[in-house]
């Protein structure tokens, strides 16, 4: 993270750990949160190996889930609360429409 500091010779740019801003940052008035994967901007399944509670304008926020996690990896399988199993999903061409799908919304959206 960079932060602008105040010297006597102007403005210095500095880095700063994330957790500085964190501390700093009050959230503005009618902002909505959601939990986003990094990697995609899309709102964040189970699957996703990360995820960041980011602040949107009302209306603005991520509509659609990730794309690229949908399922547990390749090499493993999931058992629900249930005890049911969930064998690992294999449809690139799918993933693929999908991603597509969510360009297009985004950029249709401007």
């Amino acid at each position: 993270m960079v932060l602008l500091k105040q010297e006597d010779k102007g403005l210095q740019l500095v880095t700063a750990p994330l957790s500085v801003v964190k501390e700093t940052f009050t959230v503005p008035l009618g902002m909505v949160p959601a939990v986003v994967d990094p990697q995609t901007g899309e709102l964040a399944t189970q699957w996703c190996p990360s995820r960041a509670k980011q602040w949107f304008k009302p209306g603005r926020e991520p509509q659609e889930t990730c794309h690229m996690h949908t399922g547990p990896p390749q090499s493993q399988i999931a058992i629900d609360a249930s005890g049911n199993v969930q064998a690992p999903r294999s449809d690139p061409i799918g993933a693929i429409g999908r991603g597509i799908g969510s360009i297009l919304r985004k950029i249709i959206h401007w």
